[in-house]
């Protein structure tokens, strides 16, 4: 029970990877010199911006992966950005030490504040880039951690997550016909969106999908804020000969406001208190 609900309460603790620049690239657009840092075949970069080039080079042979959480949009609120990570990696520690009871009751409060926290692109040109690669018929997909089914107050979380993106303007449900794929693990394919089952790994979920829907693409362009999952794909596609290019995007990093322990700590005992996300806006007040 414990190893299940723990990665739940942690959903939002994405972990920043920081890698050292190896080999660096430059690409040009205009008269403007972009660096992208690369390293054992993983390209880092900070905006959608700095492959735009690459992503209008594709065709309708091409399939163009993207990441959810931290990579296409992001939590206003600081608490729950990669910032926030120890200090929700603490609460989830106590709790586990408290019993089941404290468990189930983290899980209540981390889908409260996941459902009602405002969330929001994290770059602004997402949606038309997403818009574009569709509009030129190349295939597009989003593959997330973030797992299906029920979590406290959120009665599906395929839904939810689909809904989310649907409002901020991003739908992916255009380049595969097809009716809800359930998986292995409890992995769910919905709407053009690969959900991530327990203990599932998004190379392998990915190369299943493409076998189920018989499509092999000239080359996988996957974009992520974790090297794990990045280098989970490449290694899937390898060994299904499709190339790949990868990337680790971090505009996450330096996202929006600093945490500020003081407006955390108010925000996590109202949750507490009052079963109510409060906003850093209102925290501050």
């Amino acid at each position: 029970m414990l190893k299940k609900i723990i990665p739940i309460i942690c959903l939002l603790a994405l972990l920043v990877v920081h890698i050292s620049a190896s080999k660096p690239q430059w690409r040009y657009k205009g008269h403007k010199k972009i660096q992208i840092e690369s390293q054992e075949g993983i390209s880092t970069i900070k905006s959608f911006r700095e492959i735009k080039d690459v992503l209008e080079a594709t065709t309708n042979r091409s399939l163009v992966v993207f990441d959810v959480d931290e990579t296409l949009i992001i939590h206003e609120d600081a608490i729950l950005r990669p910032s926030g990570e120890s200090i929700r990696e603490k609460v989830a520690r106590k709790a586990a030490s408290q019993g089941k009871e404290k468990l189930e009751e983290m899980e209540l409060l981390t889908s409260i504040a996941l459902k009602e926290s405002k969330e929001v692109v994290l770059d602004n040109t997402i949606p038309k880039l997403l818009k574009d690669l569709q509009k030129r018929h190349v295939k597009t997909l989003a593959l997330t951690a973030a797992p299906p089914g029920p979590l406290g107050v959120i009665e599906n979380r395929a839904d939810w997550r689909l809904g989310v993106l649907k409002d901020l303007g991003m739908d992916f449900s255009k380049s595969f016909d097809s009716k809800p794929i359930e998986f292995d693990k409890e992995s769910l394919f919905k709407e053009g969106i690969l959900f991530l089952g327990k203990g599932e790994d998004k190379g392998a979920l990915l190369a299943s999908f493409l076998e189920k829907m018989e499509c092999k693409p000239d080359q996988v362009i996957f974009i992520d804020d974790k090297v794990k999952f990045l280098k989970s794909v490449e290694k899937a596609m390898k060994e299904k000969g499709i190339p790949c290019q990868l990337y680790q995007i971090k505009a996450a990093d330096s996202w929006g406001s600093r945490l500020n322990k003081k407006v955390a700590r108010r925000q996590l005992i109202h949750l507490r208190d009052n079963h109510v996300w409060m906003s850093d806006k209102e925290a501050r007040r």
